[in-house]
């Protein structure tokens, strides 16, 4: 996004400061003037040009950027507090609230990151996953749970609600394929804006980011002091050079359109299915499936059956590494003008981080228990199918792997964050349907 050029110079979005500033500056006026296109092109225009230069700063500034967020959530709390203390005119506001849900670009930001992600894993790797891996991922998940339902009820919470606003999206796959589809799932489960829910669900995810960090770096530690329950790097005790290895290929343009069909494709089916054919969401159950989990599901099969080609798989690939470049900002940035900034500090209450602290500390401990079950390293379990659960999607991943130097163990971690953190999708759908 933020390119330094050898004239001193920079670019933002591709664009050379002397361009963009002029640009962003008249954005500004016609924005503060109330007098955007009440239009997708006002909005998204208005979201990309601001939230660039909010990011670019997130990116930028010590410390936070590597454990509060960075871009992202500089993003989020900039536009929070726009809406919090109204320094925009209505008008902004509401075209931004409708380009972002009613118009559907956060649910098509969510396919795309959904089918990229599962799509860009090798089929070996998802097969792998189903092996000593995966119940080490599975491992975590409970054991996090029931730290979570103990220490909830240490403290006064209701367990099944400490489920769902506090295990749930740590679990998950970080933001972008956990918290904001929860968000739309709660939504659609409650009646409520998104927004209520999704506030201190992203700041509890903050808070187990930076948790998970520090803990991997205390458990490599472990792993040297104790060097048999460590691989030193490797996680399978039989070992096995070819785990993780995904066959390359460079996508074109029209790669990448055909992903963006497929894209296309699995929103409407997995929307179809959802609402017209799912016996659970038909029935009388107690509780509904969202349409995203299906997605979820839906493309894991496509995947495992082979019948993507694997020019569209890297298609799909390249696609949401873009969007995940250009858009995720923009979508922070739309997400945070909708969020009263005062809902963040209700979150920061002894119990809660008490509970968060639990949640992860499950994760760590049921996934090494599991995972050495599997003939899988106690160290390497724990950071891998554990603390990259309960970070904050792929920017969690990279820093739990680097502050364990581990970053060699990339392909397992993203199998934790993307199919176990999809999974949880399902789950939360049904611990709605319990907890109302």
């Amino acid at each position: 996004m933020y390119k330094v050029m050898e004239n001193g110079g920079g670019k933002i979005l591709g664009l050379s400061l002397y361009i963009f500033i002029p640009c962003i500056v008249l954005i500004l006026i016609v924005a503060l003037a109330g007098a955007l296109p009440d239009n997708m092109i006002g909005s998204l225009g208005f979201l990309m040009m601001i939230s660039a230069v909010v990011g670019l700063i997130g990116k930028k500034l010590p410390i936070w950027n590597k454990y509060f967020g960075g871009g992202a959530m500089l993003t989020f709390m900039v536009g929070s507090g726009l809406f919090t203390y109204k320094l925009l005119p209505a008008d902004v506001f509401d075209n931004v609230s409708t380009f972002l849900n009613k118009d559907g670009f956060l649910d098509l930001f969510i396919t795309i990151l959904i089918v990229g992600s599962v799509l860009s894993l090798d089929r070996n790797q998802i097969l792998k996953a189903f092996g000593g891996f995966f119940p080490a991922i599975i491992g975590g998940v409970v054991v996090a749970f029931v730290f979570c339902m103990g220490a909830a009820a240490l403290v006064g919470i209701k367990p099944i609600t400490a489920l769902i606003n506090i295990a749930s999206p740590i679990v998950a796959d970080g933001n972008g394929g956990g918290a904001i589809p929860m968000s739309k799932i709660w939504a659609q489960a409650t009646g409520k804006n998104s927004t209520i829910w999704y506030t201190p669900a992203f700041a509890v995810l903050t808070i187990a980011n930076i948790l998970s960090v520090i803990l991997s770096s205390l458990v490599s530690r472990f792993g040297e002091k104790y060097p048999k329950y460590s691989g030193h790097g490797q996680l399978l005790k039989i070992k096995d050079k070819s785990a993780g290895q995904t066959e390359k290929f460079d996508a074109g343009v029209l790669d990448i359109a055909a992903s963006f069909l497929v894209v296309l494709f699995i929103y409407i089916i997995g929307q179809f299915y959802a609402d017209k054919i799912s016996f659970v969401n038909r029935g009388n159950m107690g509780f509904k499936i969202h349409a995203f989990a299906f997605m979820v599901i839906f493309v894991i099969v496509l995947n495992l059956i082979n019948v993507i080609p694997k020019e569209i798989r890297a298609g799909a690939d390249k696609l949401q590494k873009l969007s995940s470049k250009y858009f995720l900002f923009s979508v922070m940035f739309a997400i945070g003008m909708g969020t009263d900034l005062m809902n963040i500090v209700k979150v920061f209450t002894i119990p809660n981080i008490f509970v968060i602290i639990s949640t992860v500390l499950g994760a760590l401990i049921g996934a090494v228990l599991v995972g050495r079950c599997f003939g899988l390293y106690p160290v390497e379990s724990g950071i891998t199918a554990g603390l990259c659960m309960t970070g904050m999607g792929g920017s969690g991943d990279i820093l739990i792997l680097s502050s364990s130097n581990r970053m060699n163990l990339m392909p397992f971690a993203q199998i934790t964050s993307r199919i176990g953190g999809s999974m949880v999708l399902i789950v939360f759908s049904m611990l709605l349907g319990l907890g109302q």
